[in-house]
């Protein structure tokens, strides 16, 4: 099925007849899942919604460190129908020796599959847990390259967890169907 375009309406200033750009963050915590992680991501279903309305967010993903939320994901869509969210993920992937964050987003339509290959062990260890290079590349396989979207972060980001430009060149080898994001710190590392 994959990521269908989404009509959240173009909003326009009657004015001017100009258009206003629309706010998307694809790539959210709504949960404390390490021990670094700052106790402001504990954020209920209901406030992360009034949160959303009012910095008027329209399209979002949730996505806690090595761990999907499927009872929140789903909790929060039946909440407020009309915002636009998508199940993800931050995972802890490991290449060579380097530790790196790779953001996952995912078609809702296919959730369930999401959580099943990326986080049905509810004893999991959120700090310790890692996903080979290899592995990670099998899982993301597992989905059409239009059922899943891949965000690393991305040289300054965040130094001691971005991927490399080796590792860059992997995925794109690897995952060259698949629509790949990066995700720096700064624009003008771009």
């Amino acid at each position: 099925m994959g990521f269908k375009l989404i009509d959240i309406g173009i909003k326009k200033n009657n004015a001017e007849d100009v258009l206003m750009m629309l706010k998307i963050d694809l790539h959210i915590h709504t949960q404390k899942c390490k021990a670094g992680d700052g106790t402001k991501r504990v954020i209920t279903p209901e406030i992360f919604i009034k949160k959303m309305n009012e910095n008027e967010v329209c399209m979002c993903s949730s996505t806690n460190h090595n761990k999907f939320d499927l009872e929140e994901f789903n909790k929060i869509k039946s909440l407020d129908e009309e915002l636009v969210i998508f199940p993800g993920i931050e995972l802890d992937v490991v290449s060579d020796s380097n530790q790196s964050h790779i953001v996952l987003v995912c078609d809702p339509v296919q959730k369930d599959k999401f959580y099943k290959i990326f986080d049905n062990d509810t004893s999991r260890n959120y700090d310790e847990f890692t996903l080979s290079s290899e592995d990670f590349i099998l899982k993301v396989k597992e989905f059409n390259p239009d059922e899943i979207i891949i965000i690393p972060h991305f040289l300054d980001k965040d130094k001691k967890r971005s991927i490399n430009f080796s590792f860059k060149n992997v995925l794109g080898t690897e995952l060259s169907d698949y629509v790949i994001i990066l995700e720096p710190g700064k624009l003008a590392t771009i």
